[in-house]
């Protein structure tokens, strides 16, 4: 079916300082904020849009992705990542498979198209997901123990 899902996350609320041989660092409070879905291509094929935004509220970075689904097992697509409208400052171009119900296999490539470029060739990632098969808030409830003392 169809589904759309928000979240709103904070990192580093304290700002703990670290330091370690000569070197002081302020962790920077950072927050994020994400909007996914899925939407139905006919039959076999969904679309899962997706856009994280991430700020420590003195500048902006937005990610928009698209994946496209197969059967619910065969996965690809694209994310842009960048600043503002004339900042783009990488694509990741990704694939997977799904194999059974509990293991998934991806792989995804990151290209810098910013000055970053100069010293990084982007990065690979490979994805092995083992799915423990218990949502949260599901399953079997443990039994109830009256207990005399709280009526």
């Amino acid at each position: 079916g169809e589904w759309l899902e928000a979240g709103f996350s904070a990192v580093n609320l304290l700002e703990t300082p670290l330091g370690f041989g000569g070197f002081d660092y302020q962790l920077a409070r950072s927050y994020y904020f994400n909007l996914g879905g899925k939407l139905a291509l006919g039959r076999r094929f969904q679309l899962l849009p997706g856009v994280l935004v991430k700020s420590d509220l003195e500048q902006l970075q937005i990610d928009l992705s698209a994946v496209v689904q197969y059967n619910d097992n065969i996965f690809g697509g694209a994310s842009f990542r960048g600043y503002n409208a004339e900042s783009l400052d990488g694509v990741v171009i990704l694939a997977g498979i799904k194999l059974n119900e509990k293991i998934t296999l991806a792989y995804s490539y990151d290209l810098t198209l910013s000055t970053l470029r100069e010293v990084s060739d982007g990065s690979h990632e490979i994805l092995i997901n083992y799915n423990l098969g218990k949502p949260v808030g599901k399953g079997k409830m443990p039994p109830v123990i009256y207990n005399p003392r709280f009526r």
